[in-house]
């Protein structure tokens, strides 16, 4: 999360749930932002300023009413303006066709929506499939970078960075945009031989291939389209991304838009527009000739060196000439041709469609022992709770004060674990922006009058109730001094400097906690997300955000159903494969030789296996932001496993284990297949048996909404042991808030009660009896059918809750039934409480 000290230099996202929220006055900046943006493609389509006028306050008004009730971006406003700008005006062009008597009227009663042709094309690509499963925020950096040509300087504002931050955002996506080329070749082929060589057409594109690794792409090409087509693509993304960005938000008029952008940025800009004008009205042919033209293209590149390895290089000169002199015809014909958007033939009334927003935050970073957090650094306004008052002899002006110098506050709890009863540090980052260059003096209060060296910074700290300063050397100079409210000064800034305030959370201390922060006279607040002990933070984010689960045992009892009615303590717990009567897994997973992946067989688990399936719920339409999978077992845990969903086939996961528990970040896997039946396989040798041996699984998801509530959304790892009688876990949320709780347990009993979850005052589930060995979500699976059905999960629980938290808090008791918390998530709703 990200807030600027200079309200001017609030990001995109946050002036958007401000709007969300009722603001019209940052409505207003989002239109001075990007008002001349949405002008200049006006200009292009209407060819008339006074109906360009018209047309860009029309898209602004459509915007504005589609975020008012909910809808809308979160991060990417001009992107979507722009798309609502050239839907705007195909709607105009619909309205102002003449009206033709005609007796005949069913030739006309049913109108055909009009299909842009450069989009059709573009949409077929691998690069616009990619382009369009990237998180939004990436999306919206690689917009602003490559087709507007805006610098990360001049763009920083509008994310609520630094021009730094900035250019790694952007080079993460350019990066996982390629990655995403591969994704899409992989999903779309089945031959192994088309998986070796997309993974290596990234190293031949860039020539950092071997000779004999060389040779057999190149072979593989020759006979391969899909391949060249990938090849093709990747060569163009070398180049440039606006040939395929502008026009396919744009459509026809994404030359001249690219052209009318390029008229601010100089001769350099207009030959980059130029060249992405000729490159659209390329890749707006049909199918057919693109085709033909990309085989040609690479017939005649590749054919001197084929020629080279079978006659020699010297023989093949001249028809390299010829070749080369063939290729710069080629480009002086297509510079010649100029690409010109006109009205569309038919269209039909549309609205601007919402741009994909998957999540954002990246995967969380694998360790040997637990997983680093994932926290979602988008800013959102968060609700109105009281911090902790800041102490002082002054108090702060509530007149806003313009500080000399404008400094960007960043808290950046990512690299550090905070965990109830546990010590670290809260890393504060400062970063001085472009136009804060000027070393003067910086007022920290109001009518004290106080000033600061203009040498030194100082800022103050309010900490939660329970948390307190755990010592006074912050790092890079900062010295800090106080208990839970703070104060931290540093002589000799420079343009960036990191706090890392060392802090001890107190043993009672759990939940999103508010910290208040001041500095030059300004006020800001964020929230950390503390976890339980013996839990980590494996996912904490802010937005409009639901969660949901799934899982389902790897142990079962024979014969079944009948041994079902026992606890696992009392049977012998065997590999579990679905029998003859229950529905058998995916395709695939008794191949010869292993499971069928995309990279070829599976050859770890070739021999006995264990399988089942589970319902992970995703609605149709959400964008997943984040999914994870966590396998536990009494004795063991594999280290490997393969994981199947609705769609696409077996895919191998990795395990980080720890205690009795692995753990794997599946988030790419879940935004491709989405929500479904999602089984795990592993191999039977490598999981417990025998009498009181359970092993089970879940899939843990958060993902987006543009109707739902504002909500955090945190989720913690164990396992933590609940072994003691009455031992328990609290998590403080918002009193009355609206929650969901999202649980895996292992080694719950049917037999033994007392085990409790609480919402707020109220118990939730099996009334002293939670933990008995129950998966809703491995139910809808194994009885899709239909009919009588019985199905538990001995020694495995997969639960999911909702309700309301009177009293501010989540608390699992384990009464008189020992059991261990694999996995706890939680939702609390902040803006209707």
């Amino acid at each position: 999360m990200t807030v600027q000290i200079d309200s001017a230099l609030s990001s995109d996202a946050e002036l958007l749930t401000r709007v969300r929220d009722g603001d019209t006055d940052a409505y207003g900046e989002l239109y001075r932002r990007h008002a001349d943006a949405a002008k200049r493609l006006a200009v292009v389509l209407a060819r008339d300023r006074g109906e360009a006028e018209d047309l860009a306050a029309e898209a602004f008004a459509r915007v504005l009413g589609t975020l008012r009730a909910g809808g809308g971006p979160q991060t990417a406003f001009r992107p979507y303006l722009l798309t609502v700008v050239r839907n705007a005006f195909y709607d105009r062009v619909r309205r102002n066709q003449k009206v033709e008597p005609t007796d005949v009227i069913e030739e006309y009663e049913r109108p055909e929506p009009y299909e842009d042709p450069s989009i059709a094309a573009l949409e077929r690509s691998y690069a616009a499939r990619a382009f369009a499963r990237l998180p939004e925020r990436w999306r919206a950096v690689l917009w602003h970078t490559e087709v507007e040509g805006e610098t990360p300087t001049q763009i920083a504002p509008l994310f609520g960075l630094t021009a730094n931050a900035v250019a790694v955002l952007a080079f993460r996506a350019r990066e996982r945009l390629r990655q995403g080329y591969l994704a899409e070749h992989i999903t779309l082929t089945g031959s192994p031989r088309c998986h070796w060589t997309g993974e290596h057409l990234p190293g031949y594109v860039r020539a950092g291939l071997a000779g004999r690794e060389r040779t057999k792409v190149e072979d593989h090409l020759a006979e391969c389209a899909e391949c060249r087509r990938l090849h093709r693509e990747l060569t163009e993304a070398n180049v440039s991304l606006r040939v395929v960005l502008a026009p396919l938000l744009l459509g026809a008029a994404g030359p001249g838009y690219l052209a009318s952008t390029a008229a601010k940025a100089g001769l350099a800009g207009v030959w980059a527009s130029l060249t992405g004008a000729v490159a659209a009205w390329w890749h707006g042919l049909t199918g057919g000739l693109v085709r033909i033209a990309t085989d040609a293209w690479w017939w005649l590149t590749t054919l001197p060196k084929r020629l080279a390895r079978r006659y020699g290089g010297p023989n093949v000169a001249a028809a390299s000439g010829l070749i080369l002199a063939a290729i710069l015809g080629v480009a002086v014909f297509v510079v010649s041709v100029v690409a010109h958007p006109g009205p569309p033939q038919s269209s039909r009334g549309s609205t601007a469609a919402e741009l994909p927003v998957p999540a954002p935050a990246e995967p969380p970073l694998l360790a040997t022992t637990a997983p680093q957090p994932t926290l979602d650094t988008s800013p959102t306004r968060l609700p109105a709770i009281s911090p902790p008052a800041i102490s002082g002899t002054a108090e702060p002006r509530t007149t806003p004060i313009t500080a000399p110098e404008n400094v960007s506050i960043t808290p950046d709890p990512a690299g550090s674990t905070y965990v109830a009863g546990g010590k670290t540090a809260l890393p504060l980052v400062f970063s001085r922006t472009e136009s804060g260059s000027r070393l003067e003096a910086l007022t920290l209060t109001g009518r004290s009058a106080a000033r600061i060296n203009k040498r030194s910074w100082i800022f103050i700290l309010a900490l939660p109730t329970g948390v307190t300063l755990a010592g006074r050397d912050a790092g890079d100079g900062w010295t800090c001094r106080g208990g839970s409210t703070v104060t931290c000064t540093r002589a000799e800034p420079g343009a960036r400097t990191v706090a890392k305030v060392p802090i001890a959370i107190g043993p009672q201390v759990t939940g999103f906690q508010p910290v208040a922060l001041r500095f030059a006279g300004r006020s800001m607040r964020f929230r950390l997300p503390i976890a339980p002990a013996g839990t980590v933070t494996a996912f904490a984010g802010t937005g409009r955000l639901r969660t949901t689960l799934g899982g389902n045992a790897l142990l079962s009892c024979l014969p079944r159903p009948a041994c079902l009615a026992s606890d696992n303590n009392a049977l012998t717990m065997v590999p579990l494969l679905p029998s003859a009567t229950e529905p058998g897994p995916p395709y695939g997973l008794f191949a010869p030789g292993g499971p069928t992946t995309p990279d070829g067989q599976l050859a770890e688990l070739a021999g006995d296996k264990v399988a089942s399936g589970a319902l992970v719920d995703v609605p149709r339409g959400a964008r997943v932001r984040w999914a994870a999978l966590v396998v536990g077992g009494s004795t063991a845990v594999p280290d490997l496993v393969a994981l199947h969903g609705p769609n696409a086939g077996w895919h191998p996961v990795k395990l980080a284990r720890s205690a009795g528990q692995g753990y794997a970040d599946v988030t790419r896997l879940l935004q491709g297949d989405g929500g479904g039946s999602w089984w795990v396989a592993a191999a039977a040798a490598g999981l417990p048996a025998g009498a009181g041996a359970y092993a089970g699984w879940s899939i843990a998801v958060v993902y987006e909404q543009a109707k739902a509530p504002l909500t955090e959304v945190a989720v913690q790892l164990g396992p933590a042991n609940l072994n003691q009688p009455d031992s328990h876990v609290t998590v403080r949320v918002l009193d009355g808030a609206k929650v969901e709780v999202g649980l895996a347990l292992w080694e719950g009993d049917r037999g033994l009660t007392g085990d409790t979850l609480l919402i707020g005052r109220r118990p939730v589930g099996e009334a002293g009896n939670l933990a008995r060995g129950e998966s809703a979500s491995a139910r809808a699976v194994v009885c899709a059918t239909g009919g009588t059905c019985v199905w538990r999960t001995p020694g495995v629980d997969v639960l999911r809750f909702e309700g309301r938290a009177d009293g501010g808090s989540i608390t699992l008791r384990s009464g008189g039934d020992p059991f261990v918390l694999g996995l706890l998530v939680y939702a609390q709703q902040i803006d209707s409480r």
